[in-house]
């Protein structure tokens, strides 16, 4: 079975990616499977795709607004379509299915798309353009996100299969606690929290700012803000975060670490993750996924798709743009050794109960299998 993934790759990188690039890393436990990838820009996710040994093909430059560039993809595609011997094609967000989604349907190919983000019933006119090629499948990664897309798809069978997500089995932990722990000048026994995200407001950077606020008359702990600057947006996201902890007199605590592709050492070096969602909610949760693997207790927003990760035996919801309850909840985890030990003890076995790598892969390519066989 041949499959085809086709994602934009640009700048940004989050779940999406990270998604894929699990898939091209566990490809010799599908034997029977060959996977490949095309992108619209050579970058940071194709650059990841070939250290993992994938076949990534390259579309030139598409703008929506020059239609012969569109034009000329399809014409690509359908090239690939046919030299590759291509069973089945995978889109990853409607930009892609409208661009392309007409070219294999008219290959005749079977077409199946991946739902990572939230949507409604209200959607925008991409989504209304891209709803006139209808999927063969639908694969929403949580049942908030198939919710969304049933509003959108009400005539499909949309099944909903968790993200796989890899545990990186980070060896020699307190040789790395202690590392990383010298490299920012920090005591072995300080609660280090960490948040590591986009930098977008619904991730909730400012809410757990203000959170510790309201508790920087304790002296043992510290917070690690990790995520790049990815667009200008968020270089003003940035300043604001800056400025709210300095206003609040805790900048000292606060260490914005900037971008991080040692993001599992960083987990193995802290003691607490926290991202509370604020307004939009997290479709998924990749980073909650991470943190439990790495045997941290989560806090986070009691909504979404967090709810499908985090219970009360590895973690701790609180309520929507609620900063007393943050804030009660940080510092129980502070204060309580014990009972970070025991959410964070938990952690593992719930991550790979709902993310197994080998298990959800499985799962994903027997429903695309049972499609290309209809």
């Amino acid at each position: 079975m041949n499959v085809l993934h086709i994602i934009s790759g640009g700048k940004y990188f989050g779940g999406i990616e990270t998604f894929l690039i699990t898939l091209a890393k566990f490809k010799e436990f599908y034997p029977n499977t060959k996977i490949s990838f095309s992108l619209f820009f050579d970058g940071i996710l194709a650059k990841e795709l070939r250290a993992s040994g994938a076949t990534v093909n390259i579309f030139n430059e598409v703008r929506i607004s020059r239609l012969w560039t569109v034009l000329k993809a399809r014409l690509t595609l359908k090239k690939i379509l046919k030299i590759e011997s291509i069973d089945i094609v995978a889109f990853h967000s409607f930009w892609e299915l409208f661009i392309l989604g007409r070219a294999v349907r008219s290959c005749r190919i079977p077409l199946v798309f991946f739902q990572h983000d939230n949507s409604s019933a209200k959607h925008n006119w991409l989504e209304y353009w891209a709803m006139k090629v209808s999927p063969d499948l639908v694969i929403a990664n949580s049942n908030h996100v198939r919710e969304g897309m049933q509003k959108i798809y009400p005539k499909l069978t949309i099944k909903t299969i968790y993200l796989p997500v890899k545990s990186e089995n980070i060896e020699k932990l307190p040789q790395i606690r202690q590392a990383y722990r010298s490299e920012f000048n920090i005591a072995l026994d300080k609660v280090v929290i960490i948040q590591s995200s986009r930098l977008e407001e619904r991730k909730g950077h400012k809410l757990l700012i203000s959170a510790l606020g309201k508790i920087k008359e304790l002296d043992n702990w510290e917070c690690w803000i990790a995520g790049g600057v990815q667009a200008p947006s968020e270089q003003d996201y940035l300043n604001e975060l800056h400025d709210l902890a300095n206003s609040l007199g805790i900048s000292s605590c606060i260490k914005f670490i900037g971008h991080r592709s040692d993001i599992p050492q960083l987990l193995a070096a802290v003691d607490i993750m926290c991202q509370p969602n604020t307004g939009t909610p997290e479709p998924f949760g990749i980073a909650f996924v991470e943190a439990l693997y790495a045997g941290l207790p989560v806090v986070t927003t009691a909504m979404g798709g967090a709810l499908e990760i985090v219970n009360e035996s590895c973690g701790i919801l609180v309520p929507v743009d609620n900063v007393n309850e943050l804030s009660d909840a940080l510092r129980t985890l502070i204060i309580d050794s014990e009972k970070r030990a025991r959410l964070g003890g938990s952690g593992y076995n719930r991550a790979k109960e709902i993310c197994d790598p080998i298990t959800q892969i499985n799962q994903i390519y027997d429903l695309i299998s049972d499609i290309i066989k209809k």
